[in-house]
């Protein structure tokens, strides 16, 4: 991928800046606005996230907090007990090791949400952002999100098919899955995630990463076989 088609570069920015939010949303933090509303310094600090894992594929998420504090502080940012934007201080100014395990865990999250998308070259990877794009997929990533983090903290000793039936249950519903648009997102949700967890190892285990694999081959087939992938009304 062309390091200047800064159209593709800002919808992986937009992508990344949601399941940033989700993230945040499903630890108690709703301090996030979503993309249309985010300012633009909050879009422009994407943007460049983006644009460094790009130009430097093997950067760890140690180096991308680093690049995001650069900037932070060529801003006029500094360290604050609480995120206050018009003093610009930020909790989060400090070095990676001395962040917390959510914020940690959010630094991986992106790293991998940039390198699952700038893998396609095909159209059909455009298509997958546009559908991203569209209004209301914000919240069934935070859902995901959330299941996940359920299905990890409460309810450990599920089977794969078991996990597989708790996501089919909440997702692949009448309501979510009307279209084959709408599968499709869930398709490129769930395989973003799928990709991302497995390349970061930031939260999953093994089980609910097979779980989230057989959603995303079941969908696979649904939109191959023009077959709505729908368990639950």
């Amino acid at each position: 991928m062309a390091i200047e088609d800064f159209g593709k570069i800002e919808k992986i920015a937009r992508v990344t800046h949601e399941a940033n939010r989700a993230w945040c949303i499903s630890h108690g933090d709703h301090s996030q606005y979503c993309w249309a509303d985010a300012p633009d310094w909050q879009k422009d600090s994407a943007i460049n996230g983006v644009k460094f894992h790009l130009e430097n594929t093997h950067a760890s998420p140690s180096e991308s907090h680093d690049n995001w504090l650069k900037q932070k502080q060529e801003e006029g940012w500094v360290y604050g007990e609480e995120k206050d934007v018009e003093k610009k201080t930020h909790p989060c100014m400090v070095p990676y090791d001395q962040l917390p395990v959510m914020q940690q865990s959010k630094d991986s999250l992106f790293r991998g949400i940039v390198h699952a998308l700038k893998k396609s070259k095909s159209n059909t990877y455009s298509m997958d952002l546009d559908i991203w794009t569209m209004g209301g997929w914000g919240t069934v990533l935070i859902g995901l999100i959330d299941t996940i983090k359920e299905l990890e903290e409460h309810r450990p000793t599920l089977s794969v098919d078991e996990r597989l039936s708790v996501l089919e249950d909440r997702f692949m519903t009448n309501d979510i899955c009307r279209s084959p648009a709408n599968c499709a997102a869930i398709w490129f949700m769930c395989s973003l995630l799928h990709y991302a967890f497995r390349k970061c190892k930031v939260l999953p285990t093994e089980a609910t990463l097979d779980a989230l694999h057989k959603v995303v081959c079941k969908a696979s087939d649904s939109m191959r076989d023009g077959e709505p992938y729908i368990v639950a009304s």
